[in-house]
């Protein structure tokens, strides 16, 4: 299976929505991650170009800054069950280490009719198929640049429990 069917299964949306879902994680990537890091992503992916392109824009809603922002996601994060509503939580809890670009992801995905439980479904199936793709040390530096995304997956031990905790999908 490949990655948008992936996700146009998990989420339950169809594949011009997941097209647009990838991107915008693609784009929070691109924005934080080292330039030679996702350089090799655009060499050994390159649909990407394609899925950025389908990505809506991810401006911050208005009249909220980025306090205001997390302070609605960390209340969402709260009312979701389960794992994904501590691992929201987690990512959220330190804002810091490039997470900003969290609720801007979520604005993106909301445009798209996604709600922010989308996005604990959505990054393992991304950051699966991009350690097939890129390996383990391309990823490895991606996650080092937005560690937040290292807590959605509920990897407590950063880039090293996220590559050994993402087995599985793509089989």
């Amino acid at each position: 299976m490949d990655l948008i069917s992936n996700v146009t299964s998990a989420l339950g949306i169809a594949p011009p929505a997941a097209e647009g879902a990838v991107g915008s994680l693609f784009k929070l990537l691109k924005q934080q991650a080292p330039a030679d890091a996702f350089a090799e992503v655009e060499q050994k992916v390159p649909e990407s170009a394609k899925w950025m392109a389908a990505a809506p824009a991810a401006d911050a809603p208005d009249g909220g800054g980025l306090g205001d922002i997390a302070g609605s996601l960390g209340g969402l994060a709260g009312g979701l069950s389960g794992g994904l509503g501590g691992a929201l939580g987690s990512a959220l809890g330190g804002l810091g280490g490039g997470a900003a670009g969290l609720p801007a992801l979520i604005t993106s995905l909301s445009k798209s009719g996604l709600g922010a439980d989308a996005v604990g479904k959505l990054v393992p199936i991304v950051l699966t198929f991009l350690k097939g793709r890129v390996g383990d040390g391309v990823l490895g530096k991606l996650l080092a640049a937005a560690p937040f995304l290292a807590n959605l997956t509920g990897g407590q031990g950063g880039a090293g429990s996220v590559l050994g905790n993402l087995g599985g999908l793509f089989k």
